[in-house]
């Protein structure tokens, strides 16, 4: 493990997500942003190109992982902790190339009560699963102990009818299970390079032997059924398991997707196939509930913005699914100019306590995207408000593509794939 200090006076980049609402436009908001850290001042110990969310512990400390550096340069899992001279950073594991324990973390990780985290590497593991080598993905569980962290691979996918090349991240159910999906592989139509299959849902529950096995709550089919799922899952208190799959072509523009444990087994509802027109296109993120079930989440394309980018249209959207007797109805309430309020939403939005939603984009101003609230009005409008615009520079970050996460004082946190310091990405604090 190396842990080194970024003092606080040091300017950092910060994580954004833009999102407006109806014909609103955006306006600015005394917020404060100070980048925590900046990724890569020695890039073959420290991580580089955080892609995923962070993860408080109950110290507040900060967990998450970087695609690449770390001192095998494939990938690490870092943590974060507050101090008087700034926040430092100890790299607690380091993933190597083609390797067995797997390559190029991602995702979220997720924490439990005794403070060991999990999570996914999109690559890597003991199968050489497509020509040419190279392993499908893994699942990992790293340990605290005295002597540091233990990491233990707890799946690995094969790149069949289990999956593979897991993006997202995990989450828990009641019981300590483990869910997540992969972009590809299972039993469907679609075919990515070698590797067949348009993703699943899997879950992951433990054995008498305290091992792990998996199960395949679901394998998609592309079409109505939707293919390329790449983002967390969120589950319902009673258990119901609820997901996005994004498509893989601007033809195929995505889903909402359900699962309920029936007697016979899993069962798959969708909830929302979007059009890709004004309704939006490509749902990259997860979802989240408002107290009265209704669904919330975001497109990375679609809707009414001018913008085009690798044959979609549009800017990306913010939507809100709402349940009736007749099934669910999908109201957009933001559509992305490509303007001030930003482009690409490729995260999902959470609530503060108020029921404001947070947010990020990919791009927009500056073209390096932004932190965004949006509130509800009694109209039934959402106003968007920019809480902070990326940079890109040295002393500012750039393009996040992780969720954004919330203290117990409703500052914001998260992290950029690009900018700060040194190029590599930043860890950063947004006070509303």
């Amino acid at each position: 493990m190396r842990s080194r200090i970024v003092t606080s006076h040091l300017c950092y980049a910060a994580l954004t997500l833009s999102f407006i609402i109806c014909a609103t436009t955006g306006s600015h908001a005394a917020a404060t942003e100070k980048v925590l850290f900046s990724f890569g001042a020695f890039p073959g110990d420290d991580g580089t190109y955080p892609e995923g969310s962070l993860v408080f512990d109950a110290a507040g400390n900060l967990y998450g992982t970087t695609a690449a550096g770390g001192d095998k340069s494939y990938g690490a899992v870092y943590e974060l902790s507050p101090s008087d001279d700034g926040w430092i950073e100890t790299v607690l594991y380091s993933f190597c190339a083609g390797c067995a324990v797997g390559t190029s973390p991602v995702g979220n990780l997720a924490i439990d009560s005794a403070g060991n985290l999990y999570g996914t590497t999109f690559e890597g593991g003991s199968s050489e699963c497509y020509a040419g080598g190279g392993g499908c993905g893994v699942v990992f569980e790293l340990s605290p102990g005295s002597g540091g962290w233990t990491e233990t691979v707890l799946y690995t996918f094969l790149g069949g009818a289990d999956g593979a090349f897991p993006i997202a991240g995990l989450a828990f159910d009641k019981a300590g299970n483990l869910y997540g999906t992969t972009t590809y592989g299972g039993v469907g139509p679609c075919q990515f390079g070698t590797v067949s299959g348009c993703g699943v849902v899997f879950k992951l529950s433990r054995n008498s032997s305290g091992g792990w096995n998996e199960s395949i709550l679901h394998s998609f089919q592309g079409g109505s059924d939707g293919d390329n799922p790449s983002a967390r899952l969120t589950l319902d208190a009673a258990g119901n398991v609820y997901g996005t799959t994004a498509g893989t072509a601007p033809n195929d523009p995505g889903t909402v997707f359900k699962l309920v444990q029936t007697s016979s087994g899993w069962e798959e509802r969708v909830l929302y196939r979007f059009k890709g027109r004004a309704d939006g296109n490509s749902p990259e993120a997860d979802v989240t509930f408002d107290k009265a079930g209704s669904i919330y989440g975001t497109t990375r394309y679609g809707g009414t913005g001018k913008c085009s980018a690798y044959g979609y249209s549009g800017c990306g959207t913010v939507y809100k699914l709402e349940h009736s007797e007749t099934g669910w109805a999908e109201t957009v309430l933001h559509s992305f100019t490509g303007g001030n309020d930003g482009e690409d939403p490729a995260t999902g939005v959470i609530f503060n306590a108020k029921g404001d939603l947070y947010g990020t984009t990919v791009a927009g101003p500056n073209d390096c995207g932004a932190v965004f609230r949006l509130t509800p009005a009694s109209t039934g409008k959402w106003n968007l408000v920019d809480l902070h615009q990326f940079q890109c520079s040295l002393s500012d970050g750039g393009s996040p593509l992780g969720d954004l996460i919330l203290d117990s004082s409703g500052n914001i946190y998260g992290t950029t794939q690009e900018g700060g310091a040194y190029t590599y990405g930043t860890a950063f604090e947004v006070t509303p």
